[in-house]
């Protein structure tokens, strides 16, 4: 059996996460990656009839990505799904997030103040191998909005299905409680 790298899964969930919701289409989407150093994510991504911008300065990423050395560059400005691998805070996205858009940060821990924070109506901590991220959306829900439906249309998938979908945003209890009332699950 051979093996699949963290950033192959990174991408897949990251991707399939932020894509594959309910009321979701591909069509005329605006995708912003930012401080990512997962090229397998940029490439994975932009297999999707979407727009992918990335600010930074990855080499050797597709040519239909949309590529900036600083946000400042930004020619779009609204975007269906944010994903900043390297920000700890929610603050400065409310301005580019369309308002039933999907944001996806790294948590260093599961810091509930870090949680409370965003002053977003859906707030939703996650794990891939080892590393916590928050989904955070006004609209949808990862779990009550995920379409497995589109994850079995998609063929490019080697490690993503439905059952990891779920799983990753599976708590233990003491983190389920200590968590309660700050994320919506």
């Amino acid at each position: 059996m051979n093996d699949i790298s963290k950033d192959i899964i990174e991408a897949e969930l990251i991707s399939g996460i932020s894509l594959c919701i309910n009321d979701f289409n591909y069509d005329k989407k605006e995708v912003l990656i930012i401080n990512a150093n997962n090229i397998a994510l940029l490439n994975f991504i932009s297999t999707f009839n979407i727009n992918v911008h990335y600010v930074g300065s990855l080499d050797n990423i597709s040519s239909n990505i949309n590529t900036y050395s600083r946000a400042i560059e930004l020619k779009t400005s609204k975007f269906d799904v944010i994903v900043d691998l390297d920000n700890k805070t929610t603050t400065q996205y409310a301005s580019l997030l369309k308002s039933n858009g999907i944001l996806i940060i790294n948590l260093d821990d599961l810091n509930i103040n870090k949680i409370k924070e965003s002053n977003f109506n859906v707030k939703m901590p996650f794990k891939i191998e080892g590393k916590f991220y928050l989904f955070l959306s006004n609209r949808f829900h990862p779990l009550a909005d995920f379409s497995s439906q589109k994850v079995d249309l998609i063929s490019d998938f080697k490690y993503y299905n439905e059952g990891i979908h779920r799983a990753v945003f599976a708590l233990p209890n003491y983190q389920k409680q200590a968590l309660r009332g700050v994320i919506r699950n």
